[in-house]
């Protein structure tokens, strides 16, 4: 409306930067209404006056889950924008942003066949290329780099700051006293546990087999811990903080010092979106920092997870096992967590490090051409939900990839029954597939909109 507006006027925007304006504002909207519709079943589908004439905004019912108008806001900005971002504008939305926003929608509906063109379109056509090291797509001095598909841009100042806020606050964790955190967002001691990987550098993909990881869960930080000697994924460590590892420059993590309550969360903290302490200075924010760390929402390594999950579908197992080895390649040959420390009692003090041998036993090799995780369709699905899992831990997609498979309830109840120990509130709770795949409307917008909005049928006797 604004956009049209303007046109009207005596100093019309020239019509071709004027389409990619709205094909801008046609991204953003079909962006934030899939967020909705991530959250809740049925959302309303708000836009234009001019569109939605004669309705009002404020009439538009909670009817469907707004696929149609995702897709179709989608298609528009997928046909009007250009393929690469202006020349110093990097956070611009490009088409090739928006072919991975409606592949990703048409894989929650599980349309293949339309995710499939949009993918090899990505894979083939976009230019992209896996960065050098896995976590490139974390720190800042990578930012915007050649995996980047989609990344909200982020920056602090001493006196401003766009801030990556995850689970709504700056620094979620508690950490080095001169961080400070709330305490929470903690890594879980199942997904410790599935980091673990055989002889062969290899995940162990049914949860049945894995062994059991040592932890300093109830163990004060002067008490004596000696972490896991088993192979892991070298991922593990630059994913989560954990006692007697690196954190990221800042020091040996000490274990409990660094918790704010282990019985709450666990002993384990994130990585992935807290920076280097040499970055420190990029991060300032009043008389203390802030985070400015961009968050990669799409990168290539999303898209070639995606076309995998696709080509298993279409039973071409071999495509699949080629696409899930670029990503553990890229892995293997990844810079590991470096310092092996030796110091079993308080390490964060004064502890004995070797700065020039990996923090613990790293293993990734690619699957071998004939491995039993590609002989058939459901074990492919495995070996691919498990790259999935290990590549992009902690960054927020792990439920709603378990809920599009259609395996929430089965992994989510297991995961209760194990992790109860960690996070004793969670005792005695049961996950409903039925009841539970979605949150409630917020009770006030449904009385603001009363009889424009419907609650999800599974919360109508909820009190909230």
């Amino acid at each position: 409306e604004c956009l049209a507006g303007n046109q009207n006027g005596d100093r019309p925007i020239p019509e071709p930067r004027a389409t990619q304006i709205e094909a801008e504002a046609k991204f953003l909207r079909a962006w934030f209404h899939f967020q909705a519709n991530k959250v809740f079943e049925k959302i309303p589908y708000i836009r234009t006056k001019a569109e939605l004439a004669p309705v009002l905004p404020e009439y538009v019912p909670n009817s469907d889950p707004g696929w149609n108008q995702i897709e179709d806001d989608l298609q528009f900005a997928i046909d009007n924008l250009p393929p690469t971002h202006p020349l110093g504008e990097v956070g611009r939305i490009h088409k090739y942003a928006a072919e991975a926003v409606k592949a990703h929608a048409h894989m929650y509906q599980k349309e293949f066949n339309e995710a499939k063109a949009l993918l090899d379109d990505i894979i083939n056509n976009g230019g992209f290329s896996l960065a050098g090291n896995f976590y490139d797509n974390y720190d800042m001095t990578h930012e915007n780099n050649s995996e980047s598909i989609f990344e909200i841009q982020a920056s602090t100042t001493s006196t401003t700051r766009s801030s990556v806020l995850i689970s709504g606050v700056v620094f979620h964790q508690k950490g080095p006293a001169s961080c400070g955190g709330w305490g929470f967002f903690q890594p879980s001691q199942c997904l410790f546990e599935a980091f673990q990987v055989t002889a062969d550098g290899l995940p162990v993909l049914d949860i049945a087999e894995r062994e059991s990881l040592a932890n300093d869960m109830g163990l004060g930080s002067n008490k004596t811990f000696v972490p896991t000697g088993h192979l892991l994924d070298l991922r593990v460590d630059w994913t989560i903080a954990r006692r007697g590892v690196d954190f990221l420059g800042w020091g040996i993590h000490p274990g409990d010092d660094w918790i704010r309550e282990q019985n709450n969360g666990g002993p384990y903290m994130t990585k992935k979106y807290m920076h280097f302490k040499s970055e420190q200075s990029l991060n300032l924010f009043g008389t203390g920092f802030s985070n400015g760390k961009n968050y990669r929402m799409y990168r290539l390594a999303n898209v070639l997870l995606w076309r995998a999950e696709v080509a298993v579908e279409d039973g071409d197992l071999e495509l699949a096992r080629n696409l899930v080895n670029q990503i553990r390649n890229r892995a293997k040959n990844s810079s590991p967590v470096m310092g092996l420390c030796t110091s079993y009692v308080n390490p964060g003090t004064n502890p004995v490090v070797d700065w020039s041998k990996p923090a613990a036993n790293y293993k990734v090799e690619p699957y071998p051409q004939g491995h039993p995780a590609f002989s058939s369709i459901t074990e492919a699905r495995k070996a691919v939900r498990m790259e999935t899992r290990l590549e992009f831990a902690t960054e927020g997609h792990r439920f709603l990839d378990l809920r599009r498979w259609g395996i929430d309830e089965e992994v989510l109840n297991d995961y209760i029954q194990r992790d109860t120990k960690f996070r004793a509130f969670m005792k005695g709770v049961v996950y409903n597939h039925k009841d539970d795949d979605y949150w409630p409307l917020p009770k006030d917008q449904v009385l603001l909109q009363k009889g424009i909005l419907k609650q999800d049928s599974s919360y109508l006797n909820y009190k909230y």
